[in-house]
């Protein structure tokens, strides 16, 4: 890519709070098998935002607002 500023148009990215715990909820999982061996444990790292093309497509602090 000659031009720097059309980098982020091909850019995927993931944004990652590695302090942040959460609690796996199979209600929550995007899947249609709700079957997990980690129900109701605790893990620590959270993804926040993806980029894919350069483009948000997952906000965490936008689906908590809803």
């Amino acid at each position: 890519i000659d031009n720097p500023d059309t980098w982020l148009a091909f850019t995927d990215l993931v944004l990652i709070d590695p302090e942040a715990p959460f609690v796996v909820d199979p209600e929550k999982l995007h899947s249609r098998a709700r079957n997990t061996a980690f129900d109701g444990r605790t893990f620590q790292g959270h993804a926040m935002k993806t980029f894919v093309g350069g483009e948000c497509v997952f906000d965490r602090l936008a689906e908590l607002a809803k």
